[in-house]
């Protein structure tokens, strides 16, 4: 699972024109999304600034986690060029935080007789959205727990040490990306 998130959304709407956020809204979200798909991930939805998307579902892949780094990566470039062109244009550039983790999760058509969507549930979705908010206190834009660190295959990564995780009681190790092999 992959959690991306814009950080300081609601500092930067309050101050602009509805059209304005509604811009912004969309090209971000279209910023983080490319890289998803053209990396065989599923798009699960959009959490305002945000969205979640997984890989292993509903076509397992035994390399998940790195699609998951790969299309992280992607973004961080991806979000580089939507910043050149805000700037270009005298506006502030914008910063994704990513958490990506890998484990256990019911994915499927989930909700009410009401509304239901396909999705992911389980702990290891939960711990992907945990990851991206311990990004806002890092200097790291993405940040690996360690299922993903022990499921990826091609990717390098650096660990960043035991850190409390909201809603864990022991700490875990978590890493984020290396440079490109």
């Amino acid at each position: 699972t992959l959690v991306a998130d814009m950080e300081g959304y609601s500092a930067l709407v309050e101050r602009v024109s509805l059209d304005e956020a509604v811009s912004l809204t969309r090209g971000f979200l279209d910023t983080v999304t490319r890289p998803v798909l053209r990396h065989d991930g599923t798009l699960d939805k959009y959490n305002g600034d945000g969205l979640m998307a997984f890989w292993g579902a509903p076509i397992a892949s035994a390399d998940h986690a790195d699609r998951a780094i790969d299309a992280a990566r992607d973004m961080l470039k991806e979000v580089g060029q939507f910043n050149m062109r805000r700037e270009a244009l005298g506006k502030p550039a914008v910063r994704v935080r990513i958490g990506i983790e890998t484990g256990l999760a019911m994915a499927g058509d989930l909700g009410t007789p009401f509304r239901s969507v396909f999705t992911a549930v389980g702990d290891s979705v939960n711990m992907a959205s945990r990851l991206q908010e311990l990004a806002r206190s890092m200097p790291f834009d993405i940040v690996v727990g360690p299922g993903a660190a022990k499921s990826v295959q091609r990717q390098r990564l650096q660990p960043l040490g035991h850190m409390r995780i909201r809603g864990r009681q022991n700490p875990l190790e978590v890493f984020t990306v290396g440079p490109t092999a």
